[in-house]
C-alpha cells in the first residue's frame, strides 16, 4: 500500500510529524504523509484518536463528558460530514475506471462494548444527557462502562450511517485488539497498574495494530455495515438487537441535535 496521497488527522501535531517521518522512512514509500491538526474535543475543529479516561471531566469548549463526546459524538459528526465526499468520490469516473477500489469509511470500535448490556437513556432521548452526569461514570477501576458505552453508540449508529452513504461505499468498524499505546497514560492507583501489566503481557505492537485497522479499510467486503475483528466473536447482542433501525435513528435524532446546538453542523 502506497497512496498517493495520505493525511494524518492528529490532536497533537508533533505526535504527528514523528509518526509521519516515521512512515516516510519506510521500504517502499515514496512519499510523506501530510499532518492535519483535529481535534475531537473541540466539536467545531472538526467543520483523533480515542480516548479512555481515568476522571469524570466535561470538555472545556463544548461541556461535554470527554469520552462520550471524543469516541462517539465527534467521531460520528466527522464520519457524517464525510458522507458527501465519499458518495461524490464514488461515482467519479476516474476512479471506477482506473481503480477497482471502493471508497472507504472505518470507524475504529473495540471489543470492550460487549460488557454493556443496556444504553441508558435510548428509550427516552437521554443518552448523552444521563453521560454528563458524574454520578454516571465509570472508569477501569469500575467496569469501563463509559468507554464501552461510547464505543457501543458508535457501533449502533452505523446502520444510519450506512443509510446516508452511496452503496458504492462501504462503512464499516474494526476492533483492532488490545494494542500498545498511551490511552492508559490517566490510570491511576491498584486497577491502573494491573491495567497496565496486562497490556504488558497482552497487548500487540503498535504495528500490529495498524495493520488490523487498514485491512478494512481497503479490503473488497461483502456488504457495508460490518464489525470487523480477528476475535471469534459478533457485536454485541445489545447492537444486534436494533433489528428495525429505529435504535440507530433516535441515536442519530440525539447527536444531531448536538451537533447543531455546540458546532452548527445540521445533519438531520
Amino acid at each position: 500500500m502506497n497512496p498517493a496521497r495520505l493525511i494524518l488527522a492528529v490532536r497533537r501535531p508533533e505526535a504527528g510529524e514523528t509518526a509521519a517521518e516515521s512512515i516516510a522512512m519506510s521500504p517502499g514509500i515514496n512519499r510523506r504523509p501530510e499532518v492535519w491538526k483535529l481535534d475531537m474535543a473541540d466539536l467545531a475543529s472538526i467543520a483523533n484518536a480515542g480516548i479512555n479516561p481515568w476522571e469524570f471531566k466535561l470538555t472545556e469548549t463544548d461541556g461535554l463528558e470527554q469520552c462520550v463526546q471524543v469516541n462517539a459524538i465527534a467521531t460520528i459528526l466527522l464520519c457524517a460530514m464525510l458522507i458527501p465526499l465519499l458518495n461524490h468520490t464514488a461515482d467519479l469516473p476516474s476512479l471506477s475506471a482506473k481503480f477497482p477500489f471502493q471508497p472507504h469509511l472505518t470507524i475504529v470500535s473495540s471489543g470492550a462494548h460487549l460488557s454493556l448490556g443496556e444504553l441508558e437513556g435510548l428509550e427516552d432521548g437521554t443518552i448523552f444527557h444521563r453521560a454528563n452526569l458524574k454520578e454516571n461514570y465509570a472508569n477501569a477501576a469500575s467496569g469501563n462502562g463509559t468507554y464501552a458505552k461510547s464505543k457501543t453508540i458508535s457501533l449502533m449508529a452505523m446502520p444510519e450511517m450506512v443509510a446516508r452513504t452511496s452503496p458504492l461505499v462501504l462503512v464499516n468498524a474494526v476492533d483492532p485488539g488490545l494494542i500498545h499505546s498511551d490511552t492508559l497514560r490517566d490510570f491511576q492507583g491498584l486497577a491502573g497498574l494491573m491495567t497496565r501489566l496486562l497490556y504488558k503481557v497482552y497487548a500487540r505492537p503498535v504495528e500490529e495494530g495498524g495493520k488490523a485497522i487498514a485491512w478494512p479499510a481497503i479490503a473488497s467486503l461483502d456488504k457495508s455495515g460490518m464489525y470487523c475483528t480477528e476475535m471469534a466473536h459478533r457485536p454485541s447482542e445489545l447492537v444486534r438487537s436494533d433489528t428495525t433501525g429505529q435504535k440507530s435513528a433516535a441515536i442519530w435524532k440525539e447527536l444531531a441535535s448536538i451537533w447543531r446546538d455546540k458546532a452548527g453542523v445540521d445533519l438531520r
